[in-house]
Formats: structure tokens, sequence, C-alpha cells
């Protein structure tokens, strides 16, 4: 009887430990985002990596390009981002798995008497893993860190993703700026030979001057 009082108390005491482990993908996206700072879509981690839906990427390329445009297709198109989102799925997984009680083995046995006279003679036997029901909430402590840390790690990828991509957006930016003023100046410096010449030809201005 004290055996039982014990694994009974036990039981009931490791009862909320098995409860508290979700199974929610969501909450870890939205962990990632608060670490992070940055609006991860959420079809981005639930598609698999090797699927990307081309119509999104369309309409973000319709319009004018920004920085965050940049980042969202980034976001979908890197296969190695969207798998380290996933893997926050197998992390939750195992939360869920250290946090689940172990089942009780209930074993049957019936014996058939030689003598006939006799009754049927059976056997009940349960076995529960009281070990492992007991460490229950230690290793739910440790896949909870497993999954903490999992998720710091996703959003340093994310942070880095997108500080490559921003910094790559604006590189290209202020290329293309060199390139409209190094096109201005260049027009200018055709319309003021144009000029020049008709100037000459009208024999306004002389040979030395058109050519300088």
């Amino acid at each position: 009887m004290r055996t039982e009082g014990l694994l009974g108390g036990a039981l009931m005491l490791l009862l909320p430990v098995g409860g508290c482990a979700t199974t929610s993908f969501s909450s870890d996206l939205r962990r990632v985002q608060e670490l992070s700072r940055s609006p991860v879509p959420l079809r981005v981690a639930d598609a698999p990596p090797e699927d990307h839906d081309p119509a999104v990427v369309q309409a973000v390329l319709s319009a004018p390009l920004t920085a965050d445009g940049a980042v969202s297709i980034a976001f979908r198109n890197n296969r190695h981002l969207r798998a380290s989102l996933r893997d926050l799925g197998v992390a939750r997984g195992w939360l869920a798995q250290a946090g689940a009680l172990p089942n009780p083995v209930v074993e049957f046995d019936i014996r058939y008497q030689t003598d006939r006279t006799q009754p049927l003679q059976g056997d009940i036997r349960l076995e529960y893993g009281l070990t492992r029901a007991i460490l229950t909430a230690q290793r739910s402590g440790l896949a909870r860190a497993e999954l903490e840390t999992a998720q710091a790690r996703v959003a340093g990828a994310v942070l880095e993703m997108g500080y490559e991509v921003r910094a790559a957006f604006y590189a290209v930016q202020a290329s293309e700026e060199r390139l409209m003023a190094a096109q201005q100046a260049l027009d200018a410096f055709a319309a003021s030979r144009d000029a020049a010449r008709a100037l000459h030809a009208a024999g306004n201005i002389s040979t030395l001057d058109v050519s300088v």
C-alpha cells in the first residue's frame, strides 16, 4: 500500500508537467519574430523548403522594390533559412515528447490446468516506468532549453540574412545613383560639345575654342 501510494502521488504531481508541452509552431515563429524584430511570413516556415510562391514574389516586384520587399523575397527564396525555420518544429516535437509521461504496460497471462476440475489461473502484470516519470520534469526543462536555443539560433540567421540583403540593396541603390550622376554629367558634356560645334559653324567661336 505504501508503494502504491507513492506511485499515485508521483503521478499526480507529474500530470501537469505532461500537459504543459504544446505543439504550436506559430508560437515559435512569433518568438523568432520578437527576437529578430523581422516579420518572417508564416508561409515561409510552413511550406516545404523546396517550395515557393512565385505569385507573391511577382506581387512584390510589381511595385517599386524597397529594402523590406527585398528581404521578404530573400526569405521566400532562401532554402537554408526556410529549412532552419522547419528545424524549430523538430525542437518543439522533442519538447512535446520529453513532457509526455510514459505509458503503463499491462500484461494478462492465463494458464490452463491439466486437471479440468481446477479453475483457470490468470495473472495480471502492470509495469510503469517510475524513474522515467520522475525525470519527466528534468527532461522537459532540458528540451525547453534546447528549443529556446534553436529559437535564438534561427533568429540570428534571420537577422544575418536581413542585414546582408539590406546592405546589398542599399549598395545597389548607391551604384544606381552614381551611374545616374555619371550619365547626367556625360549628357551635360555632350550638350556643351554640340553647342560649341553649332557656335563654331555659325562663326561665333574659333576652332581653338571648340577643341577646348
